[in-house]
């Protein structure tokens, strides 16, 4: 019966692409690794590798082959990480790449806590908008908006991000507070221009009547209802028209309606702090934007797919699904902010 020992050399062959280099890595001599894969091949009776002078190629049998023990090895080596590991508890740097608004506006202020429990812990975050494949970045873990099943990646859902109409008193005392969706036609409306250049569409629909579970309107309960359940009946669509429109980073458009330049939608987490001074009011408190229909924002944590995590990401994971759930709600004092 061919033993574990006997592979690991056609392994590190395979994925360095020479025998010297796999020689170098195992601290043995290339004849030595030649010899093993020759009779590993004898053992098993077909050819694995084609040899040249240049280089060294699969057969088909050993691309086979390679693909099976290769998923097998690293399954026994990530086993034998997790269990030293998990005798020296959470510790070491985990790399995280996350939304850049999502990550300064949400993200930090639970990491913090998060970094208060778990001191052995180092975390090296990336904030971008623009994504990049996590295995070839070398990030362990991602936080990312709407994404959806990737090759080699487990993802599950963290929040849904709550968006209201905002804009300052200044603005308001100057043009009016508008009562209803068709209201804003009259109003300087800050747009988002997305990523591929074209301009954002607002899809303004009424959330008062949607009922909860035990009974009764509910705001909050809206925002973790999904959007294939919402009626369409009385939505109000238009494109918003101002001296203004932006791209990039998404909170530039906060800025702006600080700034007193109009209306814009805002993630509540994002816009908390400025309602909470009193530099931003809540307008259509009963109105959601959908913008090109891509609301609510679901917020995802993604990670390598593997059976068994190191315990720091691990830790990780386990805490952003747990505290991350509370963005999914309107604060209690969500009244208090309305103009």
């Amino acid at each position: 019966m061919t033993n574990l020992q006997s592979l690991i050399p056609f392994i590190q062959v395979v994925k360095c692409g020479s025998f010297t280099a796999a020689a170098d890595q195992l601290g043995v001599t290339p004849p030595a690794i030649s010899k093993s894969i020759t009779r590993l091949e004898k053992e098993l009776g077909v050819r694995l590798l084609q040899r040249t002078t240049r280089q060294i190629q699969l057969t088909t049998e050993g691309r086979d082959f390679f693909e099976k023990i290769n998923a097998l090895h690293t399954g026994i080596d990530d086993a034998v990480e997790a269990l030293k590991n998990s005798m020296r508890g959470p510790q070491g740097l985990v790399r995280m790449q996350a939304s850049a608004t999502f990550g300064r506006y949400c993200l930090i202020p639970l990491l913090a806590e998060f970094l208060q429990s778990y001191p052995e812990i180092q975390l090296d975050i990336e904030f971008t908008d623009e994504f990049t494949d996590l295995l070839e970045g070398g990030f362990d873990i991602g936080v990312r908006y709407n994404v959806t099943g990737e090759t080699g990646l487990t993802s599950r859902y963290l929040c849904s991000v709550p968006i209201v109409l905002l804009a300052s008193p200044a603005y308001l005392a100057r043009k009016g507070i508008p009562r209803r969706p068709e209201d804003l036609v009259e109003h300087d409306c800050i747009n988002v221009r997305k990523p591929e250049r074209t301009i954002q569409h607002w899809r303004v629909r009424n959330i008062s009547v949607i009922e909860r579970k035990g009974g009764g309107p509910d705001i909050g309960d809206y925002l973790y209802t999904s959007a294939t359940t919402m009626t369409e009946e009385n939505d109000f669509m238009f494109t918003p028209s101002s001296n203004l429109l932006v791209s990039g980073q998404l909170d530039v458009h906060v800025h702006a309606a600080l700034a007193g330049i109009g209306i814009t939608p805002v993630s509540i987490a994002m816009a908390l702090p400025f309602l909470r001074t009193g530099q931003l009011k809540v307008v259509l408190p009963n109105y959601r934007v959908l913008v090109n229909g891509s609301f609510p924002l679901h917020v995802m944590v993604q990670y390598p797919h593997r059976k068994h995590l190191t315990p720091k990401l691990q830790v990780l994971i386990d805490f952003l699904l747990k505290r991350s759930r509370q963005l999914d709600e309107l604060p209690q004092d969500f009244n208090a902010y309305i103009a």
